[in-house]
């Protein structure tokens, strides 16, 4: 908040307090401007008052701690937000130039026609695991069998019809069976080509061709298209 002395005339013996001033101003330099004034009026009001009721020197005092209190406040606020506006700077830098390039992750993955290259993890104690493609809205839309042995397989975009799906954004995920159940379910990592990045409060966010958007904490491999 932005501290403001009030110079309105005082009581006698009553010691000028600080108050709040309205927003949108330099708290650091309106502190400065009125530390002079604060200074002024207590001068002032100590060579005018009444020698028969003197003012409490112990209010003076703590008037006086309680503005530099104040003062030192602002400025460690005013030195934090700059170390903060300093790190996010330093931390969008280092990933500029993952721009252009093309990131992996378990993101949805935007689906423009062309086969796409998924990387399914090893899914241990199963005795099948099929690769399963959902819709944005969670719907399940096609399933491919998997080997089950971790290498990267192409999906050529088809549904379960075996016709290929629609142009858009899909989620992919590696489902494993024993004895005919279902029993395990992992996500599956795609790549996408990095079109932004952003600042947010996790860190620095990818935003992939289509929309998708993925911390670069949780990429875990780059490369050149």
């Amino acid at each position: 908040m932005d501290p403001r002395i009030t110079t309105n005339t005082l009581p006698q013996g009553q010691v000028p307090t600080v108050r709040a001033a309205g927003e949108g101003r330099d708290a650091g330099a309106l502190i400065n401007a009125n530390f002079e004034t604060f200074l002024r009026m207590l001068t002032t009001q100590l060579e005018n008052q009444d020698p028969q009721n003197p003012m409490d020197s112990s209010e003076f005092a703590a008037q006086l701690a309680t503005f530099s209190g104040v003062e030192q406040q602002v400025r460690t606020n005013a030195l934090l937000e700059d170390l903060v506006a300093r790190s996010q700077a330093v931390g969008l830098s280092d990933f500029a130039g993952w721009v252009g390039m093309e990131a992996r992750s378990a993101a949805r993955h935007h689906f423009d026609g062309t086969a796409v290259q998924v990387t399914p993890p090893f899914v241990p104690n199963v005795e099948r695991a099929e690769l399963v493609i959902a819709d944005l809205s969670g719907n399940e839309v096609g399933r491919m069998d998997l080997p089950n042995d971790g290498a990267p397989v192409t999906w050529l975009g088809t549904g379960t019809k075996g016709a290929v799906l629609p142009r858009g954004d899909y989620a992919f995920s590696v489902r494993g069976y024993r004895g005919g159940t279902a029993v395990s379910s992992l996500p599956v990592e795609t790549w996408g080509r990095v079109a932004e990045v952003r600042q947010s409060d996790a860190g620095p966010l990818l935003v992939l061709e289509g929309g998708a958007q993925v911390l670069a904490g949780d990429v875990t491999a780059v490369r050149k298209p």
